[in-house]
């Protein structure tokens, strides 16, 4: 197994990064901001050599808010950006382990989330190239080995600002709800679930 510390670049830039969910059920009432705040802890990122510092995104966990974030920053109304992500782009080792089984995307950076198992869960930001896309993977893996993914939001060839149409939550006990939202003057009235899924203690993606 190649070793190799891994150089933690903090990248605050906007990403490009996408879901294809499943057909779609009945509409659900908006449902009310569920992230949580963030816990600084010390994990493995990859290899044996060494550790690093990251920040973990502790669960539940609503990407919508998340966008919400990213947009406030991009936009410079708040200086710092709560999540702090892991550059992958430029680093040999990490783009091989995470790239795409899926598509022809390309990894781009990823984000930590603290789940309290044996194995991590990363959300992990891909892009296609010379393609607008932008691509979100929830990613489960042990050591430099993938478990499993699972595509959890997809935009290819749309306008960025359409995000808040999809989304997706992630409970404390590794439930995953992913919706496709009804929206009135740019803001979410209603969820509609388009996909469940949870996380086997063994770290693989089950469709409920």
């Amino acid at each position: 197994m190649q070793k190799m510390i891994l150089a933690v670049a903090v990248s605050l830039f906007a990403s490009t990064c996408t879901a294809k969910t499943e057909s779609e059920t009945s509409w659900e009432t908006p449902i009310d901001t569920l992230t949580g705040p963030l816990l600084k802890g010390r994990a493995i990122v990859v290899g044996k050599q060494s550790e690093t510092d990251i920040e973990e995104i502790s669960l539940p966990f609503d990407f919508g808010q998340f966008q919400k974030e990213k947009d406030r920053h991009d936009m410079g109304e708040q200086e710092d950006m709560p999540y702090l992500p892991i550059t992958i782009e430029g680093n040999a080792t990490l783009e091989n382990i995470y790239k795409s089984r899926w598509d022809k995307s390309r990894p781009s950076l990823f984000y930590r989330i603290h789940t309290g198992k044996k194995f991590q869960l990363d959300m992990v930001c891909y892009y296609l190239e010379n393609t607008p896309s932008h691509i979100y993977r929830l990613i489960t893996s042990a050591g430099e080995n993938i478990i499993d993914g699972l595509t959890a939001f997809s935009q290819i060839g749309e306008n960025s600002g359409d995000w808040k149409a999809k989304s997706f939550t992630i409970a404390k006990n590794l439930d995953i709800i992913v919706y496709k939202n009804k929206l009135y003057k740019e803001k979410v009235v209603k969820r509609q679930v388009v996909g469940r899924y949870t996380i086997d203690d063994k770290g693989r993606f089950i469709k409920q």
